[in-house]
């Protein structure tokens, strides 16, 4: 009996802490956390957009980020090990990307680097899509500056600037916005890349339904 309550007692903890591991854990997603970051950081010209090709990858999709990654094992991605360490070989240009940015990079690549894009599911059934009291700083500027504003800031040649809150603003107004994230217009965007998930569509909908509040 003596020798069975310690054994008790280890079982009772590691069901415990996985119980917790579940209720906690987010699963991470190409659509919603990590073409966000390429977009920003990696797929600027005379990197790896679809003109540069730097390396020869281009980190515009899901099936050229994929050429730079061994799915399961993030140490042996090339993604990861340019992106990691002390002196990490990219980004070439501003800043490195934030520790907690490459540990989801890692995370993806460890956990299978798989290609969700809808939600953020949560194992116990949840979703971490947060569509409630969606303003431009706290939730569609993020998102814009992930996806769209390497090809639509002030300067470009598109007439479309989203790099601000009056220009995101003037973008819904024209009709252009809507029918671009949810490709149902002539000019689906991000261009060349995946579509938005329907997390982040759900954000941009919310956000104009509530008169686009800054």
């Amino acid at each position: 009996m003596k020798k069975f309550i310690p054994f008790l007692i280890v079982v009772v903890t590691v069901i415990t802490i996985d119980s917790c591991r579940r209720d906690n854990y987010q699963v991470v997603c190409y659509g919603n956390d990590i073409q966000p970051i390429l977009s920003k950081s990696c797929c600027i010209p005379g990197c790896h957009d679809a003109t540069t090709k730097s390396g020869g990858y281009v980190f515009t999709a899901y099936d050229g980020v994929m050429e730079a990654v061994v799915a399961g094992d993030a140490k042996g991605s090339a993604l990861y090990e340019a992106i990691s360490g002390k002196h990490p070989k990219m980004p070439k240009e501003g800043e490195k990307l934030t520790h907690k940015q490459v540990n989801m990079i890692k995370s993806w690549i460890d956990f299978g680097a798989k290609d969700c894009a809808a939600t953020n599911t949560l194992v116990n059934g949840g979703s971490s899509c947060d569509t409630t009291n969606v303003k431009y700083t706290t939730h569609i500027k993020p998102l814009l500056d992930g996806f769209c504003v390497t090809c639509h800031a002030v300067g470009n040649s598109t007439g479309i600037f989203l790099d601000s809150f009056s220009g995101a603003q003037a973008a819904v107004n024209s009709g252009k916005l809507v029918p671009a994230v949810k490709w149902t217009g002539a000019f689906p965007m991000p261009q060349g890349g995946q579509k938005l998930s329907d997390c982040n569509i759900a954000k941009i909908d919310k956000w104009i339904q509530a008169g686009m509040p800054n």
